[in-house]
Formats: structure tokens, C-alpha cells, sequence
């Protein structure tokens, strides 16, 4: 059994970022990786990559709950397990959780996290990215992206803004095929320090304060002076209710689990050339929710897209628990309050088609109908000009979170776990509550500021 200063569970954006950071301070880390080392590029950056937004196509992916618990967090819910995790198939999109959410948070941590462009934690991120990107984040990508900017302002939205993307347009290839980047946390961490095909399976606190690492099938473990669980929301749950039943420490029978709240339209408009614009057009404390105006297209052919994000508050309308052999299950749907938010989003949505000036807005306030993305922009080719709505099922947008939040019953508010020795969380399953932001963003900031108190017990 080796002995190490810290071992990391999972290498996604959370993991990543702890790991590297941890790294930049001399501290040596181990990051257990379930997954393979199938290179570190991001998905985008090739256009024959694409075909791996589709987790059906991707062999790296493993869905949460098998069987599916019905139409929410289906079997195309879960995680992609290879070294870069997630990180490696996002969008790039960095915004702070808003005021309003995180007014929940603990003092500390706000105080700690501050905001882009301060002192703080999401000030560090912020100049990292920009300076990963050669740019400002809120400076237009290309001349599409400046004009589309100017398009929103002028019909009514003039406090949009560019959506802040850590990017790198990598431009269009001989054949005509737009590709990018997006910055992944991985990049920072030693290849020396990464093992991969490591499925963690058990954690088991030792009386002299380190903890060992259990690989499935008992053939390695690793004794580490503190460990960082970044392996997922569900996972990370089910390592904890696993290490607490086996020390007898009491843990949640259940667990929330919290998506954001989306829905959206699509019209087939004219367009020339790849086109990969997007601008953050309303932030609205009101609907906890925020919307972006996009355009992608090739060939001559565009689609506007306009979707709304919203907040989803933890319930117990969405919760997820396990077995007594340790197999996820969930009930997940939508609460009254969530409902609240997705009819406020209708308005918000309708105020930009009109806007806009695409047909079809007036029927958005009254859709009964909310098909899947690619329904709606199967009508939206086939009516050019009118707006095709659409809404995406809890669990699709890979933001699962808020199961094991900051200063609550199982993890306070440095992130340590309560009663299991020198154990931590970092991502999105400590969030107290999401907002209605992108969780990336914050999540960097946060992996930075768990590597910290794990600097300081070290």
C-alpha cells in the first residue's frame, strides 16, 4: 500500500482543478482516475469529435441510474469517465452563481469567492481563463458574435452582454468544418500524478487520521493524509454513505439532486458561413433565470436559438438515495416552485421572439408542447422564420448538484466531511444551491478553495 499526502477521486473539472492547484503548491497528489487516458483534447477541437455529444456514442460514458427512473435522468444522464471527466465536452461558459442564490452560502465561502474581476477566488479563475484564452472573456469572439451582440441591443436588451466562454476558436478547416476548444483543469495536472482505470470503491478512515483508498475488486489501495472526492454528485454520495455505514457514522438515507430548469426556441434563419455566436441577453432575479440569444449554422443555413436557464431549488420532489447494495435509484420531477420558474421563462422567451421579430412567439406563453432539442429544430427547418419550442428533461445538462451542500449535515462550510476524518468534497454536489448560472465557473473557484483548507490540515 503506497502512502501519499493526498489523494484525489476523479479527474473532471472539479478534480482537475484540485489537483492542480494542490500541484502548483509543491503538494504531491494522486488522482484516481475510474476511467482510461483517452487523450486530453478537448471533444470540439476536431469536427469528427462532434459525434460524441451523443453519450450513446461515446465509450467513456456511464449512466447514473440503470434502469432509467423514467423521463428524467434517463440513461443519457451520467458521467463521461476518462481522465479531463466533463471538462473535456463543455461549452466553455463561465458565469458566477447570482446574488440571489447565494445568499445561502456560508458566510466564508461568499466572502471567499468574492466576484469576477476581484480579489477573490472567482477574480483568480477569471484571469486564469482570459489568460488561457489570449482575451477577455467578455470581449466578442469574431465579428459574428459582435454583430449578433448589436442585433440584441437594439431591439430592447441593452444591458446584454457577450456570454463569457473560455474558448479558443481554432477556425474552420479545409472542409468547411468550424472547430474550438474550451479550457479544461486537467491540462495543469502532472501526467506522473494521474492513474487511470482506478475505480474507487471504498473509503476507510484509519484510527492514526489517514484514510485508505480502495480500488473495485480489492486489487490496489493507496493511503493518503487526505482525500478529495470529485468523482460526481451520485458518487460522490455513495462513497460517503459507504465509508459513514462502515465507521457508523450516521448519514442521509437521501440525497437532493438539482438541475437547472430550461426551456427554449429554435427558427431556421439565413445565415453564411459556421456561425458559433452567443449572448447572455437577460439576467432576471424575478424568474431566477437567465437567458442566451445564439446562431450556429453552416452552408447557408442558420438556427437561432434562444433558451432560457432557470434554478431549481433542492426538494423533495428530486432526491436520489441507494440500495442496500449500494445501486443508485431516484424520484426526480419537477416541484410546484419549479414550475413557477418554467412559466416565468415562457414571458422571458416570448419577449424575445418579439423582439426579434420571429413569428410564433404569442404561442409560446399557451405551448402545451415542449419536445426535445433536436424535435424542435427538426419543425424549425420545416417552417424557416417561426419559433419552435423546446424543453430539456431534468438531468440533461450534466449540472446535477447541491446533494452534499456546504455547511450542512454531512459537510461544513471548508468542505471537510463531518465525523469521517480527513475526508473533502469539491463540485457541484456542495453547491448550497446552484442559481441559475453555469456551474463551471463556480466550480473552479470552489476546487481552489477546498485545495486550500486541504493545504492548511496537511
Amino acid at each position: 500500500m503506497k502512502d501519499i499526502p493526498v489523494a484525489v477521486v476523479g479527474s473532471g473539472m472539479s478534480g482537475g482543478a484540485v489537483a492542480a492547484e494542490l500541484a502548483r503548491s509543491g503538494v504531491p497528489v494522486i488522482v484516481l482516475e475510474a476511467g482510461p487516458d483517452s487523450g486530453r483534447s478537448h471533444v470540439a477541437a476536431k469536427p469528427e469529435s462532434a459525434v460524441l455529444a451523443d453519450p450513446g456514442a461515446d465509450a467513456d460514458f456511464a449512466p447514473f441510474f440503470a434502469p432509467a427512473p423514467g423521463p428524467h435522468y434517463d440513461r443519457r444522464c451520467g458521467l463521461r469517465r476518462r481522465v479531463g471527466g466533463r471538462s473535456l465536452y463543455w461549452r466553455g461558459i463561465c458565469l458566477p452563481i447570482e446574488p440571489y442564490a447565494l445568499t445561502d452560502w456560508p458566510a466564508a465561502v461568499r466572502q471567499r469567492l468574492g466576484e469576477p474581476g476581484g480579489t477573490g477566488l472567482y477574480g483568480q479563475v477569471w484571469e486564469e481563463l482570459e489568460r488561457w484564452t489570449g482575451r477577455a472573456l467578455l470581449t466578442p469572439l469574431d465579428d459574428r458574435e459582435s454583430a449578433l451582440l448589436d442585433t440584441v441591443r437594439s431591439r430592447g436588451y441593452g444591458d446584454a452582454t457577450v456570454t463569457p466562454r473560455s474558448v479558443r476558436v481554432l477556425g474552420d478547416d479545409p472542409r468547411g468544418e468550424f472547430s474550438w476548444e474550451a479550457y479544461s483543469p486537467v491540462g495543469g495536472v502532472p501526467a506522473a500524478s494521474v492513474r487511470d482505470r482506478w475505480p474507487v470503491e471504498d473509503l476507510v478512515p484509519a484510527p492514526d487520521g489517514t484514510v485508505e483508498v480502495r480500488a473495485a475488486g480489492g486489487a490496489e489501495s493507496v493511503r493518503a493524509r487526505a482525500v478529495v472526492l470529485c468523482a460526481g454528485t451520485v458518487h460522490n454520495a455513495r462513497l460517503l454513505a459507504r465509508a459513514g455505514h462502515r465507521a457508523g457514522v450516521a448519514v442521509p438515507g437521501t440525497y437532493a439532486i438539482v438541475d437547472h430548469l430550461v426551456r427554449g426556441w429554435v427558427a431556421a434563419v439565413p445565415g453564411e458561413g459556421p456561425v458559433d455566436a452567443s449572448v447572455l441577453a437577460v439576467r432576471d432575479a424575478a424568474a431566477r433565470s437567465n437567458v442566451m440569444v445564439e446562431i450556429t449554422g453552416t452552408e447557408g443555413t442558420g438556427l437561432l436559438d434562444v433558451w432560457a436557464m432557470g434554478e431549481q431549488l433542492p426538494s423533495p420532489a428530486s432526491q436520489f438515495g441507494f440500495d442496500e447494495e449500494g445501486r443508485p435509484h431516484c424520484t426526480v420531477g419537477h416541484s410546484v416552485n419549479d414550475r413557477e420558474v418554467l412559466g416565468r421563462q415562457r414571458e422571458l422567451l416570448r419577449a424575445l421572439a418579439d423582439a426579434l421579430g420571429v413569428a410564433g412567439g404569442a404561442d409560446l406563453a399557451a405551448a402545451e408542447d415542449w419536445p426535445d432539442f433536436d424535435t424542435a429544430v427538426s419543425r424549425a427547418r420545416r417552417s424557416p422564420g417561426r419559433a419552435a419550442p423546446y424543453g430539456c428533461r431534468l438531468g440533461s445538462l450534466d449540472h446535477e448538484s447541491c446533494s452534499l451542500p456546504l455547511g450542512g449535515p454531512v459537510v461544513d462550510d471548508t468542505g471537510r466531511v463531518r465525523g469521517l476524518g480527513p475526508l473533502y468534497v469539491a463540485g457541484p454536489s456542495v453547491f448550497p444551491r446552484a442559481g441559475a448560472a453555469n456551474p463551471s465557473l463556480t466550480t473552479l473557484a470552489l476546487s481552489r478553495y477546498v485545495a486550500e483548507n486541504v493545504l492548511r490540515e496537511l
